[in-house]
């Protein structure tokens, strides 16, 4: 993991499952990651093999120009990686395992940068992981970043979180294996904030 962001999404799901394979959609406490919020996405997977973003920061609304709630999570990625997209997302709620993802941001004058995206499950019943909780975050700050309208993310890798935070930091207590379980086919800038699923954000998106 590359990314300050990452690496604490990644521990604060690993101290919220306590022992469990996933944790709890309510145990979630928008104060405990507020230093992220604004990187932070929720997504609800479907059995249409669509993914809604139920929930954006305001700082990825503003990276991609617009309001992202209640729309396609694959809708901001290009083509050729929607098929590795959606396998990744399903494993991730299936064998409640986090993911990370390392893509390349495309603008439609053809420039790009890096971005890092982390995808960790979370139940509404303790049993079925039916949601997401994830960052994302670019890891270059070029200075056209918001000059330049944006094409979309393409996957350069995909790796488990957990062996990549190990290898950033031996010493520290790995994570329980997750128990297997069969495979889930998953169901601008404004002053308003809005609360949904116990998370507080300012309405995002660029204004141009």
């Amino acid at each position: 993991m590359r990314s300050k962001t990452a690496n604490e999404i990644f521990e604060y799901w690993t101290r919220l499952c306590a022992g469990r394979p996933v944790p709890l959609r309510r145990d979630i406490q928008p104060a405990e990651m507020r230093t992220i919020l604004a990187d932070v996405f929720i997504l609800q997977p479907s059995d249409d093999k669509t993914t809604t973003v139920r929930l954006a920061g305001t700082n990825i609304c503003s990276l991609m120009g617009k309001e992202l709630r209640n729309t396609g999570f694959e809708n901001i990625w290009l083509s050729e990686s929607r098929t590795a997209l959606h396998r990744t997302i399903t494993r991730t709620t299936a064998f409640k395992e986090p993911h990370l993802i390392s893509a390349t941001m495309l603008t439609k004058s053809e420039r790009h940068f890096n971005v890092e995206v982390a995808l960790l499950p979370l139940s509404s019943d303790g049993h079925v992981a039916d949601r997401l909780i994830g960052t994302l975050v670019p890891l270059d700050l070029p200075s056209w970043l918001n000059t330049d309208d944006i094409q979309g993310l393409t996957i350069k890798s995909i790796c488990p979180m957990a062996a990549e935070h190990d290898a950033a930091h031996p010493e520290s207590e790995k994570k329980a294996p997750a128990e297997n379980v069969a495979v889930i086919r998953p169901a601008a800038m404004g002053n308003a904030i809005r609360r949904v699923l116990h998370l507080r954000v300012f309405e995002g998106g660029r204004q141009d």
